[in-house]
Parts: C-alpha cells; structure tokens; sequence
C-alpha cells in the first residue's frame, strides 16, 4: 500500500481512461513499483517536460511510467512520455491544483489524529 499521497490528478487521469477499478489498482501497483527507476530518467528530460508547460512532477513521472507500459504492450508503435503529458492536458486538462492537494493532505493527517 502507498506510505505517502498520491497526486489526485493521477486518480483523475485513472478514473477517466481505465476500465475499471481492478485496472486502476494495477497502474497505481505498477507506478508505485517502478517510480523509483523512473525518477533517474525523469531528471534526465526534465527539462523536455518543462519547456512544454508540464510542471506537475507526479503527472511526469506518471507518463514516463505509462510510457513503458504502452511501448511494452504495442511495441510496433514508440510513444514519447513528453507527448503523451503534452496532449492529455492540452484535451483533457487536469482540475487539481496545489491549494486543492493541500487540502487534501491536511484532511488526511486529520484522519490520522
């Protein structure tokens, strides 16, 4: 289980393009298992991602994840992690901001209490 929050633009993203919640529950496994090595290559093309207006670090790391996972399952077809975080928010665009994920957080350590 996740040790910190998640980014609820992350859920948002998950709650929209997944089937259903046995595959949100997979991406979330998935993102949590590999974000330590993805890290190393995000700060690798961070600046990629900031050139672009994408400034949400959790959604970056996000699409470098989903990234591997669609190069792995279509492997005719190369995806660009850049490119994929570029056009979902450019479409869909992403309702929470940081003073909403403050919230949040504060509500949670409430519960905690």
């Amino acid at each position: 289980m996740w040790s910190h929050s998640i980014d609820l633009n992350i859920i948002y993203i998950l709650l929209i393009e997944a089937q259903n919640s046995m595959e949100i529950h997979q991406f979330l496994d998935g993102f949590r298992l590999a974000k330590d090595s993805i890290k190393q290559r995000y700060n690798k093309i961070m600046k990629e991602f900031m050139e672009h207006r994408c400034c949400n670090h959790d959604i970056n790391l996000f699409f470098i994840y989903l990234e591997q996972v669609l190069n792995f399952l279509f492997l005719k077809k190369q995806y660009d992690a850049v490119k994929l975080a570029l056009s979902y928010v450019v479409y869909n665009g992403l309702p929470f901001v940081q003073k909403d994920k403050a919230m949040a957080r504060k509500q949670t350590e409430m519960k905690l209490v």
